[in-house]
């Protein structure tokens, strides 16, 4: 195990109990930058493994951050004794596309974390993120008069800006901005896109084609999916994380998808007919918002005529007329929209 960058120093940082919380795990998560957690029992003794996905798919399930973590544990994780050469470890993790595995001993006590390249982190990713920038933003008048929505500063960075950091750090270099409003005043403050290590193309919509119209650009013969996602989200989402997602789960398209609750700040009667059945003090309706950030596969662009007006909703819509594979994929990070003067007050604060 002594082959540069094969083992993550920091391994002993991934191993939890199995009472620990979902939201303890997340942070567990972030703090290695690392997408799986160790849960180990008495004397190390490996319990099985969680992964990113796991959490989120126990979210979709209905579990909450505050939950213990037992039913999102793998309990059937795949892990390598220590007498195994690190070549036929590669050739496992190869086959089973992972990029993390456990090292035991005989007595399946975890004793190392074997990792190829830290996640390879640095690497870069063909997958091109596209970023819905044209949009006139009505709702936070008049900032947007002669600033576009996406151009405003959060913090004294524009949001755009802030996307396309994050995605450089992440690994992606090709975007794409689709523009209308203001046009001009992206092109002109991010050019090509040099100057922060990225490949930046444009498409102009003529006149205003909505959330999902300007996706016709797109060339539809291209196998990759691409991420889409709204100029104005301010988020430590991952798009890594959500393009794994999509591509472990094989799906069509992906919703990035975030919990929204809103409590009813009276006591609601329930009834059936005149007869009350009961009384709720101040109810809670738990739902799934859009985040407005997607995967898609491009071929499915080619549903939207060219050049006409198209709003997302009505885009997902056709989708899954059409039957395609849709699935949705939890945030549990911050997430936040501004879309109006009350969010835009809090991005800053």
């Amino acid at each position: 195990m002594n082959e540069k960058n094969t083992s993550y120093l920091n391994w002993q940082k991934t191993l939890v109990k199995k009472d620990y919380s979902l939201e303890k795990v997340i942070k567990k998560l972030e703090q290695t930058a690392l997408q799986v957690i160790i849960v180990v029992g008495k004397n190390r003794k490996l319990i099985g493994t969680i992964t990113d996905g796991d959490i989120r798919r126990g979210l979709l399930k209905g579990l909450t951050v505050k939950d213990k973590i037992n039913s999102v544990i793998n309990k059937k994780p795949i892990a390598v004794n220590s007498k195994v050469n690190i070549s036929k470890i590669k050739k496992i993790m190869s086959k089973f596309n992972i990029r993390q595995i456990p090292i035991i001993n005989e007595k399946k006590q975890v004793i190392n974390l074997f990792t190829i390249d830290k996640l390879n982190l640095s690497k870069k990713i063909n997958n091109e993120i596209i970023f819905m920038v044209g949009g006139k933003g009505k709702r936070l008048m008049p900032l947007t008069k002669l600033i576009p929505k996406p151009m405003l500063k959060i913090r004294g960075t524009p949001i755009l800006e802030r996307l396309v950091k994050k995605a450089k750090i992440e690994g992606f270099y090709n975007i794409i901005f689709i523009t209308n409003h203001l046009d001009k005043v992206i092109k002109n403050y991010f050019k090509s896109g040099s100057k922060w290590g990225v490949k930046i193309k444009y498409f102009n919509e003529n006149t205003p084609l909505g959330t999902a119209g300007g996706l016709r650009f797109i060339k539809d013969n291209k196998k990759n999916p691409v991420i889409v996602s709204n100029g104005d989200v301010v988020t430590e989402f991952s798009f890594r994380n959500l393009l794994d997602f999509h591509q472990k789960k094989n799906n069509k398209v992906t919703i990035a998808v975030k919990k929204f609750e809103v409590e009813n700040p009276y006591g609601v009667v329930r009834m059936s007919q005149e007869k009350v059945v009961d009384l709720i003090e101040k109810p809670v309706s738990k739902s799934y918002i859009s985040a407005g950030i997607y995967v898609f596969n491009p071929s499915l662009f080619k549903k939207i005529d060219k050049n006409k007006y198209m709003d997302m909703t009505t885009f997902i819509n056709i989708l899954l007329k059409d039957k395609i594979n849709i699935n949705a994929c939890p945030l549990h990070e911050s997430w936040l929209d501004v879309g109006r003067h009350v969010d835009y007050k809090k991005a800053n604060k």
